[in-house]
């Protein structure tokens, strides 16, 4: 089975309306249509090539069918004279035919169809209404001959200065119309004006071309004047066929990109069945996906269907889709199968790495994603970014905090370009031009028409300010940068990278182009004026041509290429997370285990630790909240209890109390005459005890301490000691009482 294959990046196949024939078979056939002209049907006018009518509509028929061919014989400034058959002897005066571009030479083609396309240049060369007449008249009589169907185009209105001229315009297009209908089209209407000038909309400048919208005007004018729906053949077989597949998928995919499939019977009426398959293939992960349609009694002959299928692309890859028709009657298997290849760059798929802080301190958040993908910090859902980076590194917090990240892929930026013309007539050193910016932008490349072929190097030069009155003066510019590239077609532009020129909205800046070599040369062409071309963001006016280091001056100059830059803040990219949250979390969590106490040897003491956290670990060897203690285990004396506790968070906590194990037994009298003021105390501190008592101080780790009395009274000062809790052991006959006293500042 022969595969049709397509692979482009953003627009595949063809639009609906390309192929927008009444009858679908013209897509099964293939048409050579030949168009005889002057100067608008060769372009001239038109920015680029692609933009002139004729080329324009070739690229329509070939969207139709690839196969499709036009044959351009187009020649500025040719009449209809030249286009008249071989052998024709004109009048004393008139021009002879152009045996290579006339009438003779078009059906020497073996062409489907022929348009005559002569805008004004009879009526410029003076020639009168009969002679014109005539020579169309005879021109469609031997095309009639030779069985090939023939359309013939109005004139065009032109900026004459005679009124007798233009009103000869009008009355050849009204002629045309008289007698040749209907195979004439219409290329007067809209782009005249009442007086039968060019519309200003639509003029190139020059009063006789039309710009790229009056181009997109012809080249539409024949699209509509549906020439191959007249000389399509009937259907003799069986075909179906998928006339095409269009799929516009973003950049970052989506889980419900369109797939548009047009099918069409392209043969005899066949009311069979017919199925149509569509296979999506992400050859990245080899994922893949399929639907179908049946049509259960097949298409009526020559007429197309549009299919709607939704794929997911929304995965980074490189997709491949399959489109099969099949009807157990098709004879003609080339046109079953039609491929389409694209790739998305995927969405974002952020992970969020929190931080935990077990105590207040410096906390960072993390985002783990693509390496080309920008991060964006928010500490408000609604609030503008506070940082763009990966990773967020919070100063001293002490209480939890949100933040929101969010993740965008594709350039933070609007990309655009400016061009002139591929036009050109003379090929010289260096150009030079100027650019205002209306907004602010970075120059990234350049587009030049370079006439020497082969490796070829270009250097960049600007300066601030216009161009001119600085063309011959080298130390006014300022070398930017240069490139070596490979010129591989001197009809076309070669791109020329540069290291990126920012210009600041309101600048005017002048820029020199030329080749390295001396001996290279560059295209461009002569003008009458300067000419000034816009976007939104950038103005530019050509300019000059400048000889081998920056030698003579040549003005007014139209330099052949274009501008691309970048400008603005797209804050989303091509696509664009929502804002996630990230949380920087500080353990509250506080564990206490119970307070410093006193017990008899004859008791048993239960401690009780602050509850919800996820482990214990106690010094008694409890893993519970709380614990048990004997006093009888622990013995006469003092004693710590430790316990540790992790937290949700894996936060370990810690506490300790001092359990102080005594014969309790029949003190109380004596305890009751034993008082220590202040508790807590500064520095001063007074007990009072039994006469007989000794008193000593300790720590909590039982370390005895130097503690001076002063005066008669048992006065002790403290104020050597640092901060914190001791022990005042008093010891009266046999029995040991201890007491807590705490040291403040």
């Amino acid at each position: 089975m022969k595969t049709l294959f397509i692979s482009l990046l953003l627009l595949f196949c063809i639009s609906p309306t390309s192929w927008g024939q009444q009858n679908a078979c013209v897509s099964g056939q293939t048409f050579k249509i030949v168009v005889l002209g002057s100067s608008t049907s060769a372009g001239a006018g038109a920015s680029h090539p692609d933009s002139a009518w004729v080329n324009r509509y070739e690229n329509y028929l070939q969207g139709i069918n690839p196969a499709n061919e036009v044959v351009n014989l187009g020649v500025g400034g040719y009449n209809t004279y030249r286009i008249m058959p071989t052998g024709f002897v004109p009048p004393l005066g008139r021009p002879d035919p152009d045996p290579t571009k006339n009438i003779t030479a078009a059906l020497a083609e073996n062409p489907d169809a022929i348009i005559i396309n002569m805008p004004s240049n009879d009526v410029a060369a003076g020639f009168s209404y009969a002679e014109q007449m005539f020579n169309l008249d005879t021109i469609i009589s031997i095309a009639e001959l030779n069985n090939t169907p023939i359309w013939v185009c109005t004139t065009q209105p032109r900026n004459f200065g005679n009124q007798a001229q233009l009103d000869l315009q009008w009355e050849i297009k009204d002629s045309i119309y008289a007698y040749f209908n209907p195979y004439t089209i219409d290329f007067w209407t809209t782009i005249a004006t009442p007086g039968y000038t060019i519309d200003s909309t639509y003029d190139s400048g020059d009063g006789v071309h039309l710009n790229d919208l009056g181009h997109g005007i012809l080249a539409n004018r024949v699209i509509q004047t549906s020439i191959l729906d007249s000389i399509v053949s009937p259907p003799d077989t069986m075909d179906y066929g998928i006339i095409a597949m269009n799929v516009n998928p973003s950049v970052c995919g989506d889980s419900l990109t369109e797939v548009q499939l047009i099918v069409a019977n392209l043969g005899l009426d066949n009311p069979t069945p017919t199925n149509v398959d569509l296979q999506s293939v992400n050859t990245i992960f080899w994922t893949s996906e399929s639907d179908n349609n049946l049509y259960s009694s097949g298409l009526t002959s020559c007429i197309a269907d549009t299919l709607l299928f939704t794929i997911n692309t929304h995965e980074v890859g490189n997709y491949q889709l399959t489109a099969t028709i099949s009807n157990a009657l098709d004879s003609i298997a080339s046109n079953d199968v039609v491929q389409v290849q694209f790739s998305t760059s995927g969405h974002p798929d952020p992970y969020i790495l929190n931080d935990t802080l077990c105590d207040p301190g410096m906390a960072q958040l993390y985002t783990l994603t693509n390496i080309d993908d920008h991060v964006f910090w928010y500490d408000d859902t609604t609030a503008a970014p506070i940082l763009e980076d990966e990773l967020l590194t919070l100063p001293f917090i002490d209480t939890t905090s949100v933040f929101y990240a969010q993740v965008v892929r594709g350039n933070l930026f609007y990309s655009s370009d400016l061009q002139t013309t591929l036009n050109s007539n003379i090929n010289f050193n260096g150009t030079m031009f100027d650019l205002i910016a209306t907004d602010s932008i970075v120059i990234d490349s350049f587009d030049v028409k370079i006439f020497s072929p082969g490796m070829q190097g270009v250097e960049v030069f600007y300066k601030s300010g216009s161009h001119l009155g600085f063309e011959t003066n080298s130390a006014a510019w300022t070398y930017l940068d240069d490139a070596f590239v490979d010129v591989v077609n001197q009809n076309e532009w070669t791109t020329v990278p540069i290291g990126g020129l920012s210009i600041a909205q309101g600048d005017t800046v002048g820029i020199h182009i030329r080749m390295q070599n001396t001996g290279s040369s560059l295209s461009y062409a002569s003008v009458p004026s300067p000419i000034t071309r816009s976007t939104p963001e950038l103005t530019m006016v050509t300019g000059s041509g400048i000889s081998t280091n920056f030698g003579n001056n040549y003005y007014p100059r139209d330099w052949s290429g274009g501008v691309y830059y970048h400008h603005g803040y797209r804050a989303l990219g091509d696509c664009a997370t929502e804002k996630l949250e990230a949380i920087a979390v500080v353990s509250e969590s506080e564990l206490l285990a119970g307070n410093d106490t006193i017990i008899d040897i004859a008791d048993t003491l239960i401690a009780q630790a602050s509850t919800g956290f996820n482990t214990y670990n106690w010094s008694t060897g409890s893993d519970s909240s709380s614990t048990f203690i004997p006093a009888v285990d622990l013995g006469m004396g003092v004693h710590y209890i430790d316990v540790y506790g992790t937290d949700s968070l894996g936060c370990q906590r810690f506490d300790e109390f001092v359990v102080a194990v005594a014969d309790l037994v029949g003190l109380d009298e004596q305890y009751m005459a034993i008082s220590i003021a202040p508790n807590p105390t500064k520095g001063e501190v007074v007990i009072h005890a039994p006469a007989t008592s000794t008193i000593y101080f300790t720590d909590l780790n039982g370390n005895r301490l130097d503690v001076p009395q002063k005066g008669w009274l048992t006065q002790y000062s403290l104020k050597h000691m640092a901060s914190g809790v001791y022990l005042v052991h008093i010891l009266l006959g046999n029995d040991h009482f201890i007491e807590k006293i705490v040291k403040t500042e």
